[in-house]
C-alpha cells in the first residue's frame, strides 16, 4: 500500500479530525467483529501480504503495530 498515495486521494490534509478518529473506531470495530470467533486453528492459517507469507495472527500483529505507530505519531505532533 502507498500511505501516501492513500493520504491524498482521501484528501486527508483537509479531513475533520474528529471524523477521521470515528472511521478509524468504527474500522476497528469492525475488524474485531471478525476475529473474535476466530479459533486457534483459524488464526494460524497462512497467507500472503504485500508478497510476504504470513498468518491470520501475524497479520493481526501488523495491524496492532501500524495503529501503534500513528498512535505514536500523533503523540509526537501533540507535544
Amino acid at each position: 500500500m502507498d500511505g501516501y498515495e492513500l493520504a491524498r486521494q482521501r484528501a486527508y490534509e483537509n479531513a475533520d479530525p474528529a471524523e477521521v478518529l470515528q472511521a478509524i473506531t468504527a474500522a476497528r470495530a469492525r475488524t474485531l467483529a471478525i476475529i473474535r470467533p476466530l479459533s486457534d486453528e483459524q488464526l494460524g492459517r497462512t497467507g500472503h501480504f504485500e508478497g510476504h507469507e504470513l498468518t491470520v495472527k501475524g497479520l493481526l500483529h501488523l495491524l496492532c503495530s501500524h495503529d501503534q505507530q500513528h498512535l505514536a505519531g500523533l503523540h509526537w505532533l501533540l507535544s
